[in-house]
């Protein structure tokens, strides 16, 4: 994959820049999403889905702002997951409207741990001497392009195109979860749990297109799970163990046709959605 596509997957990028000065660029063009997000959760008579969809090309672009400045400044994400992330979360948990929503990102951020990982390795592989300099500053759409050319096939293609889709959907809705909590938004109970509703569908997305695209792996991906016997992790583990056997069905021959009443399935998240 290239630079650009390999450079393109970390879920903790809202709070990385919560304390630069006001006058940083990166600050700035924050704020400026972070108040769009606020006027979208307040939209009710509007498709909130079909908002973040819309939404996608410009979390990309403070992602990858936000990339090139931690490649900059050296840090390392897992560290910054761990040390800063996690604990953030971790006491949103404790805010009675915001816990189920909290757990869900504490869920997803363990996933993300292992496919960072697995995008750290291959870049160390690939590209071993990158510098930030070298991060090209390309819109969602001229990463598209050039994914299209590393993998003309269609079906590799749509892969990771959906994989990046799914991992900016999922942004949204920690920036969101963030604005919520931080500024204490009064938005309507139903708000936060579409929130919570839409953030579990796209991880289950996540983690199985990650599989797919071999980042990693259905034992590692459930090996990710939170060591608690939270209700969350126990439907991604069954979620998982299910991937593994339509993954076998399919091998052995199967049709996905003669699984549908066994599974449900997730649609995947797409920019032409409806």
């Amino acid at each position: 994959m290239s630079t650009a596509a390999k450079n393109i997957d970390f879920l903790f990028w809202p709070l990385t820049v919560a304390g630069i000065s006001t006058d940083d660029p990166l600050k700035k063009q924050m704020d400026l999403f972070a108040e769009d997000v606020k006027r979208d959760l307040f939209s009710y008579d509007l498709n909130l889905k079909k908002i973040i969809l819309h939404r996608l090309p410009a979390i990309f672009e403070i992602r990858l702002a936000a990339s090139k400045r931690l490649k900059e400044e050296k840090t390392k994400g897992l560290e910054i997951i761990e040390d800063e992330v996690s604990p953030y979360f971790k006491v949103m948990q404790k805010v009675k409207r915001l816990s189920h929503l909290a757990l869900h990102i504490l869920v997803v951020l363990e996933y993300n741990k292992k496919v960072i990982l697995s995008i750290k390795r291959a870049m160390e592989e690939d590209f071993p001497n990158i510098h930030a300099l070298e991060i090209p500053a390309i819109t969602f759409q001229e990463l598209a392009d050039v994914i299209l050319v590393d993998y003309p096939n269609q079906r590799e293609y749509r892969l990771r195109i959906e994989f990046i889709e799914c991992s900016l959907f999922i942004e949204y809705i920690i920036v969101a979860a963030i604005v919520i909590n931080d500024e204490k938004l009064l938005i309507k109970e139903n708000r936060i749990i579409e929130l919570s509703a839409m953030l579990a569908e796209a991880t289950q997305a996540y983690i199985s297109l990650a599989c797919e695209l071999n980042l990693i792996s259905p034992d590692e991906a459930v090996k990710a799970e939170p060591k608690n016997n939270s209700k969350g992790a126990a439907i991604f583990s069954k979620m998982l163990k299910d991937k593994n056997t339509i993954s076998k069905h399919l091998r052995n021959g199967g049709e996905l046709a003669d699984l549908k009443d066994a599974f449900n399935f997730v649609k995947p998240i797409s920019l032409t959605a409806q």
